[in-house]
């Protein structure tokens, strides 16, 4: 942890510095040109004399790398299997809120990030805990008794 009692750990800057580096390679080297046209139509890029396939490879191996270093520096220090209970789907969502640019990306990252860490620290009150209570008529729970114990 970089502060005390608080969920900020080295991946926080890391993802800052790896938004600044993949917009570089972006904007500035001709990789990320590649990638860009290989991105919007793969026949042109492949007509247009760009390598395709090492494209695509480079692009997998930068995108899996910054996940498994984003893993890496998580609250744990190391790799788990199977923690991320659908990060991956999530991670597509804030790709395209943030129009697929890295500093779209950024800010629509720190937005979900926000709801995540609010719904986790999200205490349900006694009306939730009646209403978990009621369940089915046949299923032998007695709904009366349930209110009567959160009243």
């Amino acid at each position: 942890m970089l502060l005390v009692r608080s969920r900020f750990h080295l991946g926080i800057p890391l993802a800052f510095f790896a938004v600044a580096i993949i917009w570089f390679i972006n904007e500035k080297v001709v990789f990320g040109y590649q990638s860009r046209a290989v991105g919007v139509n793969i026949k042109a890029a492949h007509f247009g004399g760009i390598n395709t396939t090492s494209v695509i490879l480079r692009t997998a191996i930068i995108s899996g790398g910054l996940a498994g270093v984003g893993e890496l520096c998580a609250i744990q220090y190391r790799l788990i299997m199977d923690i991320s209970p659908g990060y991956g789907y999530s991670g597509i969502v804030i790709a395209m809120l943030g129009n697929l640019q890295p500093l779209g990306v950024l800010f629509s990252s720190l937005f979900f990030s926000v709801i995540i860490v609010r719904r986790s620290d999200y205490e349900p009150d006694d009306r939730c805990a009646i209403l978990y209570c009621r369940g089915d008529p046949g299923d032998g729970l007695d709904g009366d008794a349930c209110l009567s114990a959160f009243d």
